[in-house]
């Protein structure tokens, strides 16, 4: 699996580069945030009954979003390539 992840032409320069040096790319942060951002919304709008859920799940997203924002970004891929 490590090898095929590697190598992927999708998902190994992302792989690659969390590896070597933790980094995320802008896009990459952009989805995830704005993914957990639809998901807190869906919930207190359609799932959450009173007001503690949606509290809890806001504070578990906020921090994990101030971690997937304080990485260092990702090399651009034509500067992965040339190395």
């Amino acid at each position: 699996f490590h090898r095929w992840l590697f190598h992927h032409p999708r998902f190994g320069h992302n792989a690659r580069a969390w590896h070597e040096t933790r980094a995320i790319p802008p896009r990459a942060r952009l989805m995830a945030v704005s993914m957990m951002a639809a998901s807190l919304a869906f919930v207190t709008l359609f799932v959450a009954k009173g007001r503690i859920l949606p509290v809890i799940l806001a504070a578990i997203l906020i921090a994990i979003s101030a971690y997937i924002v304080s990485r260092p970004n990702a090399r651009p891929r034509s500067q992965a390539a040339a190395r």
